[in-house]
């Protein structure tokens, strides 16, 4: 599976807020066009994600913990939410959805999905970046992100800002995912790609 069709890596700073939070997450990311994501949170809590494939492997150093998830979506990480604005296309059919129709106006589009159980989102393109998300239920929308300030480098541009919403019972709910330094790499580090986790610590499987 695919998600990023990159043809080099790229690495960042990232701040991850929300209104639940107080504390903002900062930290660091890897990622390149063959799934490997590599992400460093150092506050509130150290703590480092790897991704490949459906596998996540969660470490915390300082606990000396470690948890493997198999069959993970990958669309869970903030990061692939916000790295869905570097692609030209966008097929969310990976994600149990089904492509309705599309919709152009002069240098917009608007192309329009469906999960068998759900609701519709509508994926909002201003030339070849994505600039926005709907997220619909029976007509009504319950969420939202946004995508803005593009970097750009080797072909590549990767919104450095996100900011999402979604409406519930007990108000709105909003996060904004921050990408600084921005950097254009040739090739993901290989030092990052297999992580070795001390013998001594139990990695614990879900």
């Amino acid at each position: 599976m695919i998600l990023f069709m990159f043809s080099a890596a790229v690495f960042a700073n990232i701040s991850i807020s929300n209104s639940v939070q107080k504390d903002t997450i900062s930290g660091i990311i890897y990622v390149d066009q063959e799934d490997h994501i590599y992400i460093e949170v150092k506050h509130p809590v150290h703590q480092i994600f790897t991704f490949r494939g459906d596998t996540l492997l969660l470490y915390y150093p300082d606990d000396r913990k470690a948890f493997l998830f198999s069959e993970f979506n990958p669309m869970e990480l903030p990061v692939s939410r916000a790295l869905l604005g570097s692609g030209k296309e966008f097929d969310l059919s990976t994600y149990g959805f089904r492509f309705l129709k599309k919709k152009s106006k002069g240098d917009t589009t608007l192309s329009y999905w469906k999960k068998e159980e759900g609701g519709t989102v509508v994926l909002k393109n201003l030339k070849d970046k994505l600039i926005e998300i709907l997220i619909l239920h029976n007509g009504k929308e319950v969420g939202k992100t946004t995508y803005s300030d593009y970097r750009e480098g080797k072909g590549l541009h990767i919104p450095s800002r996100i900011h999402s919403q979604i409406n519930t019972k007990n108000g709105i709910l909003t996060e904004d995912v921050t990408f600084t330094d921005v950097q254009f790499l040739d090739a993901f580090p290989d030092s990052l790609k297999h992580i070795k986790i001390p013998e001594d610590v139990e990695v614990k499987g879900w």
